[in-house]
């Protein structure tokens, strides 16, 4: 009889265990597949704004040269201009990966603004 109650315990508890353990890794592959939604909705925002500024660059060097600035100037500018974007894209794309949770860390790794971008074309 105390064998019998040693099984079941033996066997309730390993499937207690079990089913814990493959609660926990669903909710993990749930959790990555919901941030990975997440980040790639910040993607493209920060696509969106990318091309924002790119426009009110061009609007910029145009009305620059409508003000008869000479085109070393505006070549100046420009170069200025693409330095701080480039500064902004590495920045954005750091930030959010620093935010990913410890569970996604090599999940769909890029490191530089052209891997991000072609994430969200095969996104």
């Amino acid at each position: 009889m105390e064998d019998n109650i040693y099984y079941f315990l033996v066997y309730f508890l390993s499937g207690a265990f079990t089913s814990a353990l493959i609660l926990r890794s669903f909710q993990k592959i749930e959790n990555v597949s919901f941030f990975a939604k997440i980040e790639l909705s910040v993607l493209k925002i920060y696509k969106a704004l990318d091309h924002d500024i790119r426009t009110a660059m061009k609007i910029k060097y145009i009305s620059l040269k409508d003000s008869n600035v000479s085109e070393d100037i505006i070549t100046d500018v420009a170069k200025k201009d693409q330095l701080v974007l480039n500064k902004w894209r590495k920045s954005a794309i750091n930030k959010l990966l620093l935010e990913r949770p410890s569970s996604m860390i090599n999940y769909n790794n890029y490191k530089t603004w052209n891997e991000a971008m072609n994430k969200i074309k095969k996104g």
